[in-house]
Order: C-alpha cells, then sequence, then structure tokens
C-alpha cells in the first residue's frame, strides 16, 4: 500500500466524524448581496463555466505539475475532484468514479437539486 492510499483509508474513508468541513472538496462563498435574481444566476454560472473550463484542462493534461523545489508532486487528487462520489460503508467508506458523469450537484437553503451540464469534452 502506498503512502497516498494510506492516508485516504485514514484520514478519509475510515474516518466516522463529519468529514464534508475537514476533508472533501467544496466551496462555500462569502456572503454575496445581488442586485437581482439575474445576477445571481449570472454569477453562479460562470462559476460553473469555470469548473467545467477546469475539468477540460484536466481532461488534455493542459494543468501544469505542481512542484516542491524541483521535484513534482501527485496531482492525482485534480483528476478526483470530478466525477467521484463517496459511497458511505459501515467501518470504511469507499469512491466511485464515474468518467461519464455530466452533472452537478447544487445545494441551496436545505434544497438539493441535479443540474445536468449541457456540454460536450472528452473525460481522461
Amino acid at each position: 500500500m502506498q503512502l497516498a492510499d494510506w492516508w485516504l483509508d485514514l484520514a478519509y474513508l475510515k474516518y466516522r466524524s463529519t468529514v464534508v468541513v475537514w476533508s472533501s472538496p467544496g466551496i462555500v462563498w462569502p456572503k454575496r448581496q445581488f442586485k437581482s435574481t439575474d445576477e445571481q444566476l449570472q454569477y453562479a454560472a460562470s462559476v460553473i463555466g469555470g469548473l467545467v473550463d477546469f475539468n477540460i484542462m484536466l481532461g488534455k493534461q493542459a494543468i501544469p505539475v505542481e512542484t516542491m523545489g524541483k521535484a513534482p508532486m501527485d496531482m492525482v487528487q485534480y483528476y478526483r475532484l470530478f466525477g467521484t462520489t463517496r459511497i458511505p460503508g459501515e467501518t470504511q467508506d469507499t469512491l466511485s468514479f464515474n468518467s461519464d458523469s455530466k452533472h452537478i450537484i447544487v445545494m441551496h437553503n436545505n434544497h438539493v437539486r441535479l443540474c445536468e451540464l449541457k456540454y460536450r469534452y472528452v473525460m481522461y
């Protein structure tokens, strides 16, 4: 077992307390005041568009490899950002990756919506 796998198991998949805040990728925006619902929706669409663009760059392997000094870093975590879900287990959870994923989940005021993204891309 490699160190990255060991850490994934210990710090994430076997961790039984709330992990969303501590180790799950996600974004919480600072409170903003929008002048209209249209302005709010345009902002959200822009953010989603940026994430789609980033995912396309991942698919094309156009993201530069991060380094520590001259040593390249492991970039696998970037490729797990999109299309991956955590499936709960009794003592350890598992990860499931769907390379054909074309949906996002939007959560707002305790409402959850599954939204299909209408774009074409090649998943890695």
